[in-house]
């Protein structure tokens, strides 16, 4: 099967020490790559008078736009854990005692060619966002005390009738890497309690 390949070639690359022994679990249902398909056109239903309707009315083709056309056109810049980001939006509203955002949201660009982001935890709960190019593959590994760490595969997608979802979360502490099954992906991941700070990444794999 094409995804045990894929999932001993996963393996085989440089996984934090700290979340080996993994035991795997994909979605409840079977994976099929040929379910993961790409957003090709978007219609609008936006019907108000300052729009052109003839613009609106229009399918857009993504797959004609590449990842540098939309690093450039969202004004993104290189993350440390890999891919391009910008934050949208902060909290006014900051954790008691700190100057830290209750929360934040980004965009998110993963670029195929450039494979998975680095394993890295945050401490805090992150929700993940689809909105256009490639369907995202997003692992998770949780840890727990005499027990195997367990690998959970989610497909961040537009086809929720193929085993795609336009969410997933990761809760605080859990170790997380992503890659675009295609060229490019763009998402957007929301901090919730206590906004993201670069900085403050529990821990990133070397």
């Amino acid at each position: 099967m094409l995804l045990h390949r894929y999932l001993a070639l996963l393996f085989a690359s440089a996984i934090p020490s700290s979340a080996l022994s993994l035991r795997a679990k994909t979605s409840t249902l079977s994976y099929k790559r040929s379910n993961i398909t790409a957003v090709t056109s978007v219609r609008s239903n936006n019907t108000s008078t300052n729009c052109n309707r003839n613009t609106t009315s229009t399918p857009i083709d993504l797959t004609q736009h590449t990842a540098d056309e939309v690093i450039k056109l969202l004004n993104l810049s290189s993350n440390i854990e890999g891919g391009y980001f910008r934050q949208t939006f902060e909290d006014p509203d900051k954790v008691p005692g700190s100057n830290r955002s209750l929360s934040t949201l980004i965009y998110y660009l993963m670029v195929g060619k450039e494979g998975f982001s680095r394993w890295h935890t945050v401490d805090a709960t992150e929700v993940w966002h689809y909105y256009a190019g490639a369907p995202l593959i997003l692992h998770q590994v949780r840890r727990s005390e005499n027990e195997p760490a367990n690998l959970t595969i989610n497909y961040l997608g537009p086809d929720i009738f193929q085993e795609q979802s336009p969410q997933a979360v990761i809760p605080k502490g859990v170790w997380q890497r992503a890659t675009s099954y295609g060229d490019w992906t763009l998402v957007g991941t929301t901090e919730c309690v206590r906004g993201l700070v670069l900085a403050r990444l529990l821990e990133l794999a070397r």
